[in-house]
This record gives structure tokens, C-alpha cells and sequence, in this order.
């Protein structure tokens, strides 16, 4: 989640799933290094952006999972971030003019959001841009 959009990784398989299967710790096989092209992870990712939204957004986590993520995106150490910690729901407060929106997790652990606003306002107040995919 970030203040002018959110970014969808999406997996072809789950990536962590051999991470936690004990049966794979073996004498044979003691690291969890791939062995083989079908333990190639496979990804892709979405970015929606909010077009026109208040570039002074508040956003405001709730839920907080105890978990923290790190994000090293280049070489660059200053685009990195680390111990960002992680939240089952998500506010943002007037991210366009009388309207908030509300991203949380559902019983299935997939992201679900609700978007809350004056109904006198015309429904193209709010609207997304998505970068990285071919159709939506």
C-alpha cells in the first residue's frame, strides 16, 4: 500500500509454501535451494494507481499482524525500506475530496476493499490507473 496506489504481487503458485512443508527437510535435500526449473518462482506485478487523488492522503494501519516486510527494490540503498511492518486493514482518509477508501483481508486471506463517500458526488471522482497489465 502506498499513499497514491498499491501494487498486486501475484504468483503463479505459492512461493512460501515448500518454506514451511518439513517432509522437503531431509538428509538428502537439508537447504530449500531450488533443484529444479518447476521450483522457479513465477510472478508478476500489477501497479493501480489512484488517479487524482489527494496527494496528502492519510493512511492509517489498523490490525497490525506482528509481521515486518523488507522492500529492496534496485541497487540503490535509498529506495530500500526495511522492518516495514504489516496490517490486516488499511484506511485511507479523503483519498479524493469526500471520499475514503478501506482495504482489508478477508476470511480467505485475499484483499477486499470498500470505498465510502457522499452519494452527491459523481462516481468518476474516484478512479484507478493500472500499470503492467494488457486488460482489466
Amino acid at each position: 500500500m502506498e499513499s497514491d496506489g498499491l501494487t498486486y504481487a501475484l504468483f503463479a503458485r505459492n512461493p512460501l509454501a515448500h518454506a514451511h512443508d518439513d517432509s522437503k527437510l531431509t538428509a538428502q535435500r537439508p537447504t530449500l535451494a531450488p533443484t529444479a526449473a518447476t521450483d522457479q518462482l513465477a510472478a508478476h506485478a500489477l501497479h493501480v494507481r489512484f488517479a487524482g487523488a489527494n496527494a496528502q492522503v492519510q493512511l492509517r494501519g489498523e490490525e497490525a499482524t506482528g509481521e515486518v516486510r523488507n522492500y529492496l527494490h534496485g541497487a540503490d540503498p535509498t529506495h530500500w525500506a526495511s522492518k516495514v511492518p504489516s496490517f490486516r486493514q488499511v484506511r485511507y482518509q479523503q483519498l479524493w475530496s469526500g471520499i475514503d477508501a478501506h482495504f482489508y483481508e478477508n476470511a480467505q486471506q485475499q484483499l477486499e476493499y470498500d470505498f465510502r463517500g457522499n452519494s452527491q458526488l459523481p462516481t468518476a471522482a474516484a478512479s484507478f490507473l493500472t500499470l503492467g497489465s494488457q486488460s482489466v
